[in-house]
């Protein structure tokens, strides 16, 4: 894929903030007692993308947060590889958004790349690579509709899992419980601050001209 195609408007942001404030199950009764306010867009697929990518990084990072606090680093495998998929979409159907997560070294099947993935994040290693601070990237197509893609970067807390094997971070009996439960996990050999994949943000062309709001399925 040819990223300089002129149907696609890429724009550089600045890297979106990880951050923790309430946990995992209070944000998700938080949404299904209230619902989203579209109003809150601003019909701006950059700025609307941030604003999202940074909900749901507090989300996932409660999520982890707790899931390690209450079952330890080993059933928090097992409660986050459970849960995270449902969180996504829930909180998806909340923004009236398609969100995904996906890697070039990614663990589970179901966070495969796409075409589109795929280039953006060969895009994204290559400026990495070079150097480059790596930061968001968005795309507008020909029918309005747009995706918002920013990087998930290493963090302290996620190299038990997903640091480097050889140096120490995944601990053999982390490392067994991992290829027990995904065969063909990729996601390792991470350094901190390292890119180890993307969030994905789809804007649907019409998503702030919704009427009402959407609510967050129920887990």
């Amino acid at each position: 894929m040819n990223m300089k195609q002129p149907i696609l408007i890429i724009s550089i942001l600045v890297t979106a903030v990880w951050g923790c404030q309430e946990n995992q199950e209070e944000r998700i009764k938080r949404t299904e007692d209230k619902y989203f306010d579209v109003s809150k867009y601003k019909g701006n697929i950059n700025t609307d993308g941030r604003m999202v990518v940074s909900e749901i990084n507090k989300v996932f990072e409660d999520m982890y947060t707790k899931a390690i606090e209450e079952h330890g680093l080993l059933g928090a495998i097992d409660y986050c590889g459970d849960h995270a998929f449902d969180v996504l979409d829930s909180l998806g159907h909340y923004y009236g958004v398609g969100l995904k997560r996906t890697s070039l070294k990614y663990r589970s099947p179901e966070n495969a790349p796409d075409s589109l993935d795929y280039a953006i994040l060969n895009n994204m290693k290559d400026l990495g690579e070079q150097g480059v601070d790596v930061t968001p990237m968005s795309m507008k197509f020909a029918g309005g509709d747009g995706i918002f893609y920013a990087p998930i970067k290493m963090k302290s807390m996620c190299l038990p899992c997903h640091g480097m094997k050889l140096r120490g971070d995944i601990k053999d009996e982390v490392w067994k419980k991992i290829r027990e439960r995904y065969p063909d996990d990729k996601s390792y050999d991470f350094n901190l601050n390292e890119m180890v994949g993307v969030w994905g943000v789809y804007f649907p062309a019409e998503y702030r001209a919704r009427k009402g709001s959407v609510d967050i399925p129920k887990m």
